[in-house]
């Protein structure tokens, strides 16, 4: 007689949880301004993901067809599995001078903006991101929430750097180094509404709510859509 030893998934933390359902409530809005877009050539919408990795794409539920390729942009290579529609690249943020003005039909990314640099590097991004797409769809979590999403820790953000690198070099790293816990800080600028208007000028505003608390930012940009509708 045989006998199967069954392996139950682990199961996921509520934080992971929360942010599984966010994502895709907002790849619920995110699809719904993709259904008013025309594409260029008239037959794929093509979309440059900066920043992102075919897990999130199914994680999100997104349906992958013939009519949709996502161009994946990283700083190194991402791995894909053998698929039409995902492409992934490498390449900087800061500088897509490698693609021509409005190339891609939608520009999208999530929760990368906040680790490109400062205000001035987060600019420059803007600035590429709105030069590439005819659309665009950018979010980031809010630097008002009181929970920081990277390191875990209410209201850490608020805290000057010396004692933001202490909280993650004590309760947050892995190791014993100080001065990586240091970097690891230094190397996250949330963003404010405000902020995020500013570098998007043009784009309409999507506030993900918890508890009536605005949790993340997102400016998108359609301007078929306000022609359609």
């Amino acid at each position: 007689m045989t006998s199967t030893k069954q392996v139950k998934d682990k199961p996921l933390s509520l934080q992971r949880s929360m942010q599984i359902n966010f994502r895709r409530k907002r790849s619920k809005h995110f699809t719904s301004l993709l259904e008013k877009v025309k594409p260029q050539d008239g037959k794929t919408i093509h979309i440059l993901d900066v920043g992102g990795t075919e897990q999130y794409w199914k994680l999100v539920g997104f349906k992958l067809d013939q009519k949709i390729k996502i161009t994946l942009l990283n700083l190194v290579k991402a791995p894909i599995q053998k698929s039409e529609n995902l492409e992934s690249v490498q390449g900087n943020a800061l500088d897509l001078s490698e693609y021509n003005d409005q190339q891609f039909d939608i520009a999208f990314s999530n929760s990368v903006i906040e680790h490109v640099g400062d205000i001035t590097c987060q600019r420059r991004m803007a600035e590429e991101f709105r030069r590439v797409a005819k659309n665009y769809y950018i979010q980031t979590p809010n630097y008002h929430f009181f929970f920081e999403p990277h390191f875990r820790f209410p209201f850490i953000q608020f805290f000057p750097v010396n004692v933001r690198a202490f909280l993650v070099f004590h309760f947050r790293q892995k190791g014993n180094n100080k001065t990586r816990a240091r970097e690891r800080v230094m190397g996250i600028t949330l963003l404010t509404v405000n902020k995020m208007k500013k570098l998007f000028p043009e784009a309409e505003l999507y506030k993900e709510k918890f508890f009536g608390m605005t949790k993340s930012i997102t400016m998108y940009y359609f301007p078929d859509r306000k022609k359609s509708d």
